[in-house]
């Protein structure tokens, strides 16, 4: 089942990027490129439910992810919620959704613009809990690697079985290093947008292993395999290719991550920037902490010394006092929540007459194929 979803997936990214008309919005600045420098991550929504007020010390661990996200070091919006009060219709079906919540209670939302209506993560508010929101040491490394202007960097998440992740790594390894030799950049236009000169403009391609059982990765693990059930229930290995300000693409699944699905990917993200449009593109952004702006504002990138990346866990012990400035019920968008969804635009048309024609292709060809095999059998 994975294994035919996965193939379905690969097959649809593909055609997508090779059915989409590059003249339309069009510039051949490479898409991973042109995402580092122009795609501003989407927001997660941190809700926070609770019954009586928070306490002094809590106030100060909510008024850290404010502070982050003032700061630009996360990728993040806070509302708070009574629950003894009238709740909207989806705080309340968020709230009922929960299982044994000990208030004060948190949980994550992944962005609107994502489409994506789940959580990924719900707990106790605690210094553990938020210090790790927006930070871990494989997020650390994949922020590092894009400011250095790694292309895409390979975020293998490791099935059970570890022989086929160390089979799967190496296979990675080995096409990743034919793709750098074989792709060529795209030839600049005269009317593509400035890039900033001081951050080398390549092809490079590096992996990131990340174990399931890590307990410093958990909630990187549960933004990748959350948004979709049938994710969260394989055992099998996952890669995801990571681009530009921690853009995620779906994955490639167990047996499926060959390297014909390793060179679409990589195909496609080093590929002219044909749709600047970034809701237009699949994938969602993940909870990431990095000043992106800032560090890539006019500072000459050396990849040996590139400025420090910071997180929410340096806030927690040097909480800000005071009140936390946060986002009442009131004054956060219910979209933040629900997705709203979308305006058929004429971008958003022609983007689902693409999608359509991909999966078409996708269907008659699986079709085709099972014909074909049931004919042979037939025969024999």
């Amino acid at each position: 089942m994975v294994s035919a979803w996965n193939k379905v997936i690969g097959l649809a990214i593909l055609l997508i990027g090779l059915l989409m008309p590059s003249g339309v919005w069009g510039c051949n600045i490479p898409v991973f490129r042109y995402a580092l420098e122009q795609w501003t991550p989407d927001d997660f929504v941190v809700v926070i439910f609770y019954r009586e007020p928070l306490t002094a010390g809590q106030k100060d661990l909510v008024g850290t992810l404010q502070k982050a996200r003032e700061l630009g070091t996360a990728n993040l919006r806070v509302c708070q919620i009574d629950v003894t009060k009238g709740m909207s219709g989806p705080f309340q079906a968020l709230w009922k959704g929960q299982v044994k919540p000990t208030l004060p209670w948190v949980v994550v939302r992944y962005p609107a613009q994502s489409g994506i209506d789940l959580s990924v993560w719900a707990g106790p508010l605690s210094a553990e809990s938020l210090s790790s929101l927006g930070e871990s040491p494989a997020r650390s490394e994949i922020a590092r690697r894009l400011l250095r202007g790694d292309s895409v960097v390979w975020l293998l998440v490791e099935g059970e079985d570890p022989k086929q992740n160390d089979l799967l790594a190496r296979r990675l390894t080995d096409a990743s290093q034919e793709l750098e030799r074989t792709l060529t950049l795209p030839t600049p236009a005269p009317d593509d947008p400035q890039i900033n000169p001081d951050l080398p403009l390549k092809i490079a391609f590096s992996m990131v292993r990340v174990s399931r059982s890590d307990p410093a990765e958990n909630l990187l693990v549960s933004q990748l395999v959350n948004w979709e059930p049938r994710l969260r229930k394989t055992t099998q290995p996952l890669l995801f290719p990571v681009f530009g300000r921690g853009r995620v693409l779906p994955p490639a699944v167990g047996e499926g991550i060959q390297v014909g699905a390793i060179g679409a990917m990589a195909r496609l993200l080093t590929g002219p920037c044909s749709c600047q449009i970034k809701e237009m593109n699949a994938g969602f952004d993940l909870l990431l902490g990095a000043k992106w702006d800032e560090l890539l504002s006019g500072h000459t990138m050396n990849p040996g010394k590139l400025p420090p990346l910071i997180g929410i866990s340096q806030f927690i012990s040097n909480t800000t006092k005071g009140p936390a400035s946060v986002l009442s019920a009131s004054e956060i968008s219910l979209a933040q929540i629900k997705p709203v969804k979308e305006r058929n635009s004429p971008h958003r048309v022609v983007h689902n007459v693409i999608l359509a024609m991909a999966i078409g292709v996708v269907v008659v060809g699986s079709v085709a194929l099972a014909l074909v095999s049931k004919a042979r059998r037939a025969n024999e």
